[in-house]
């Protein structure tokens, strides 16, 4: 991580993914609903794409732009911000397969595990229905996309998912 991305102050990395909404802390133990290794992967490297937003000032542009927005503008905004993180999890991916840190199938796995965290599927399951103007982090779909760009090309520029027409 610190030698592709920024140096990361801490001798190993550590996230906890809310109950709610995620937020990430170093240093502390890892809690996820998914508790498969894939799963954990995960979340951790979702958590890791958040870290890389915050460092390139992602964040606070967020933070200043969905201050001003109404509730079904900012989920939308929102959207965007986790679809980047997931890309952001993809680069990492890529990188780790290049050192071969994965193992056969951990890629499969994690994109079932990003699947099974959309927005849609978590809504029908819970609720029955979808209701797409309050998702928070993408349909399925869009999760596994996302992911796969970061994936396939390794290149954090390819995750801009507030320039893109359709996330």
């Amino acid at each position: 991580y610190s030698t592709r991305w920024f140096p990361y102050p801490y001798p190993q990395i550590s996230a906890v993914e809310g109950p709610v909404s995620g937020m990430e802390y170093p240093m502390v133990a890892m809690e996820a609903r998914d508790e498969t290794k894939e799963g954990l992967y995960s979340v951790i490297t979702h958590e890791i794409g958040h870290h890389v937003q915050n460092q390139m000032g992602t964040m606070r542009e967020f933070d200043q732009a969905a201050a001003r927005m109404d509730e079904r503008r900012r989920n939308a905004l929102t959207v965007r911000l986790e679809l980047q993180a997931d890309c952001y999890a993809g680069v990492w991916g890529f990188y780790a397969a290049k050192r071969n840190l994965l193992e056969p199938g951990d890629v499969e796995e994690g994109l079932r595990a990003a699947s099974a965290v959309g927005d849609d599927t978590i809504q029908k399951r819970t609720q029955g229905y979808t209701v797409p103007d309050a998702f928070t982090h993408g349909k399925a779909e869009q999760r596994v996309r996302w992911f796969r760009t970061g994936f396939k090309s390794g290149d954090p520029r390819s995750c801009n998912t507030f320039a893109a027409k359709d996330v």
